[in-house]
């Protein structure tokens, strides 16, 4: 007999179709098959409700108020070209909050907008449904086709991905995209990787290391994955260290191609960190307190995965406060992970799966940590999205260790039914129930001040969210005015919390403006002007206060009430100044006021600047002339 190889595909060719071997096969094909549709069907049943959200929070930044994306096909070119947000902000970033280079979601918002058109979140959340989907089944392939090769882990290990609720964040908010498409060409990455392994033909390892810079463009998470990627060919292949290393070498190789692009458009220099703590975590921290609080947060991570409940979209200050050095859950967390460490490296020489879930489980987790990189936020379900994988790949093993226990008789079918059941519910209920939270801005934020109440940032949207319903004028001006009350309160709690927090100051002066305390709102305004003087948002309320002022000031005019009158014009022009239209109308008054007390001199002064904007201003022009005379001029 020939010692020469023979091939799976040609074993396959040869069998009859009547023998044992093509039938098994076929069977295990045909069950993979229907339990691929499984997940789908599941996916879509769990996350269809999102296809009747309409967008919320950040989906303004880099869809709905994004120049560029709303180019449609036309603004591709700019999303590779610029920034993250340079399509929402006009300017080249320069703060470590925004200064990403990540196009690929974004290309796909613009795409879409060049084929259905604009104001199409349906459509939106239907394409995120789609990609989330496809995750969940290249999940289950690659580990049933090249890690696990056991059809049934492979299943439940994509399943409970499938459900658990900690996705909710990513998946329901069109923003989520980033993560999904990232997560997407990773696995692609690794699925043909692993294909590569098995038949050693260079264009799928040329694809793999294609899919993998895919998916740093989509988002950064993908780095961590320079050293998953070798301690996954350690534990499934028998290659040896110098082989794994090559291959570690050209995903390496990639990544500083990736690194080289990005510094070409957006530079790592010069680049401030973010002034607001709301996206600069620990700006107020001092000493270890940082340190510790990274620390307790590892622990409120595996809290999330084991327990994701409540969800929020919102843990920034002050919801997770500072630890320090005597927090009790700081040292439980120094605990639980240097056990986690140590089991890991224990069964590391063996090369048993558990220990490669905790690895896997602890590099994913260190991108979210702050430990390494500061990312700017405390704690986000998002950041969970890719650790998750192992978490639940860990659960299935533990639990199929479980039903396989000698002491155990019961059938090893009730046994599955029995763990599974009540997981499989609880997370397509909580996960089906988060959904209808992500409905719009309004509810989600609404829903969510219960679960953050110490958060300056969710005090600040549900106070915005009411702010926003109190602008229905169809309903009756009571429950208007209750809704202005209900507002105020979150947003003084905001700025309670975070003083300077210009959007809950800059909504605190919206609300007084509504029930006419205009001194009030120009006091919250004038505070954000004095720590941010260029706040894009304070031409909006300039405008206001210019015509608020302008008013009062023509109203004590017609009262002979001049003293006054003149004080509100001159503070009408002094919020003008960016509005040539108001700024003529306020210099207007103020010159016929000063022509009519007898101060030319002013009067002369104030027609004048209107001839600087205006020059065809007849009314001006007569004004001008007339004091010019009675000045001798």
């Amino acid at each position: 007999m020939s010692n020469k190889k023979i091939s799976r595909k040609k074993i396959f060719s040869e069998a009859k179709l009547d023998s044992p071997i093509y039938k098994r096969t076929l069977k295990i094909n045909d069950y993979s098959n229907s339990l691929i549709w499984v997940l789908v069907i599941i996916c879509s049943i769990i996350y269809m409700n999102t296809c009747l959200n309409d967008y919320c929070l950040d989906d303004t930044l880099f869809i709905t108020e994004n120049k560029t994306t709303q180019k449609g096909f036309a603004g591709i070119t700019e999303h590779i070209g610029q920034d993250l947000l340079y399509g929402y902000k006009q300017v080249k970033s320069k703060t470590a909050a925004s200064s990403g280079w990540r196009p690929l979601s974004l290309i796909t918002y613009s795409i879409e907008i060049g084929v259905f058109g604009k104001n199409k979140p349906g459509i939106s959340h239907l394409i995120n449904v789609f990609l989330y989907s496809c995750i969940v089944v290249l999940l289950f392939l690659l580990f049933y086709k090249y890690l696990l090769k056991e059809v049934w882990l492979s299943f439940f290990s994509a399943l409970l991905f499938a459900i658990h609720p900690i996705h909710t964040e990513v998946v329901a908010n069109i923003k989520g995209r980033d993560e999904l498409l990232c997560l997407l060409f990773l696995l692609l990455s690794l699925f043909y990787l692993w294909k590569h392994v098995q038949s050693s033909k260079h264009m799928q390892l040329f694809l793999s290391f294609l899919f993998f810079f895919i998916s740093l463009t989509a988002k950064e998470n993908s780095f961590t994955f320079l050293l998953g990627i070798p301690v996954m060919l350690y534990f499934f292949s028998n290659f040896m260290t110098k082989e794994i290393v090559k291959y570690a070498g050209g995903f390496l190789v990639v990544s500083f191609f990736y690194l080289l692009i990005r510094n070409s458009i957006v530079p790592f220099g010069g680049i401030a960190p973010n002034p607001e703590i709301i996206n600069n975590a620990y700006l107020f921290a001092k000493g270890f307190e940082p340190l510790f609080t990274k620390l307790y947060v590892l622990l409120f991570d595996l809290k999330m995965l084991f327990f994701p409940h409540p969800l929020s979209y919102d843990y920034s200050f002050n919801q997770i406060p500072y630890k320090n050095i005597d927090e009790p859950w700081v040292w439980v967390s120094v605990f639980v992970f240097f056990v986690m460490f140590i089991t890991a490296i224990a069964g590391f020489r063996k090369k048993n799966v558990f220990s490669f879930c905790l690895i896997m489980l602890l590099i994913t987790l260190s991108i979210g940590s702050n430990l390494f990189v500061d990312i700017g936020m405390i704690f986000g379900e998002r950041l969970l999205f890719i650790p998750s994988i192992y978490f639940c790949l860990f659960l299935v093993l533990a639990g199929n260790r479980l039903i396989n226990h000698p002491a155990l008789n019961t059938k090893k079918s009730v046994l599955t039914i029995i763990l599974i059941t009540p997981l499989f519910l609880a997370g397509s209920y909580k996960t089906i129930t988060r959904n209808e939270e992500w409905k719009n801005e309004q509810l989600l934020t609404l829903a969510d001040i219960s679960k953050s109440p110490n958060s300056a940032r969710a005090n600040c949207g549900a106070g915005g969210a009411y702010l926003f319903y109190s602008f229905n004028k169809e309903i009756p001006k009571s429950r208007r005015d209750s809704f202005i009350i209900e507002a105020i309160g979150y947003l003084k709690k905001s700025i309670q919390i975070y003083p300077e927090y210009n959007d809950a100051l800059l909504n605190l002066g919206v609300a007084y403006s509504q029930i006419d305390s205009t001194v009030k709102a120009e006091v919250y305004w004038e505070k954000v002007r004095k720590s941010t003087p260029n706040h894009p948002k304070l031409k909006y309320f300039d405008n206001f206060l210019a015509d608020k002022y302008l008013s009062e000031g023509m109203d004590y005019a017609r009262k002979n009430i001049l003293d006054s009158s003149l004080y509100y014009f001159n503070k009408a022009l002094f919020y003008s100044s960016r509005n040539d239209s108001l700024k003529v109308n306020c210099l207007y008054n103020l010159g016929g006021l000063y022509f009519t007390t007898g101060n030319f001199e002013k009067a002369h002064e104030a027609f004048g600047k209107i001839m600087e904007i205006n020059p065809d201003y007849q009314n001006a022009r007569q004004g001008f002339l007339e004091s010019g005379k009675l000045l001798g001029k």
